[in-house]
């Protein structure tokens, strides 16, 4: 487990720069499989003008093996894709994620008015 995932379990949101070796995509995101070539042009997008919005996820402690004290993206799977694509060519760079500690779907909800 990475120091930066270890740090946000405190926290019930923050917005940081993780590897997106610690990322995945989750199986609450709504996007099933883009087309290859929305990805690539999404890619090109990203690297001639960076990301402009964060992707967010959250700590999932039920996740199996592959995916503990990951990452799980709900929010920008087509994004984290593109992130990759370009990491193939360049690395493992850093991507801008708000990350949760606990799923928004186990949140309690405010109570009603009078």
């Amino acid at each position: 487990m990475s120091d930066t995932v270890a740090e946000m379990q405190a926290d019930a949101q923050i917005t940081t720069m993780v590897p997106l070796s610690d990322c995945y995509i989750h199986k609450l995101n709504t996007r099933s499989e883009p087309p290859p070539a929305d990805i690539e042009a999404l890619a090109d997008s990203i690297s001639e003008l960076g990301l402009l919005q964060n992707l967010a996820g959250w700590i999932d402690p039920t996740s199996d093996a592959d995916h503990a004290y990951k990452i799980g993206i709900v929010a920008g799977g087509r994004r984290l894709r593109a992130l990759q694509l370009l990491a193939e060519k360049a690395g493992d760079d850093p991507a801008s994620v708000t990350v949760r500690s606990s799923s928004p779907a186990t949140k309690t909800p405010p109570a009603s008015g009078p």
